[in-house]
């Protein structure tokens, strides 16, 4: 597992660990990349909903994303859902707007530590 961004390693190690301890390896790889698509999908319902001006379903979607991320140790994308799912609870969707990019930056960084690229 490689890609560490500037902060640190965007996924929890010891939750990883813990994953292959308990499931195995190839099923915390299916797990990692099954997050990764939802993560991608979850991503595109974020920004329909921003573009529809639509708070509920911003937090909805974010929930969902934090959800995921909790589970496989993005912690980074954790925070940024967490953050985005509370402020559009209250109507504000700002927060999210501002901070959209750097959520796709973070699940980059989460892909690039959880599926392993060969080739």
């Amino acid at each position: 597992m490689g890609g560490e961004g500037a902060e640190g390693p965007a996924v929890d190690r010891a939750i990883v660990a813990a994953l292959l301890d308990e499931l195995g390896a190839e099923r915390t790889q299916e797990i990692c990349g099954a997050f990764v698509q939802d993560g991608h999908a979850k991503l595109a319902a974020l920004q329909a909903a921003l573009d529809g001006d639509d708070a509920a379903l911003v937090a909805r979607a974010a929930h969902g994303l934090k959800s995921g991320s909790g589970f496989v140790g993005a912690k980074a994308v954790f925070q940024l859902c967490a953050d985005m799912e509370r402020t559009a609870g209250t109507g504000d969707l700002d927060f999210s707007r501002r901070h959209l990019d750097d959520l796709r930056d973070r699940l980059a960084q989460a892909e690039a530590e959880l599926v392993p690229r060969h080739g």
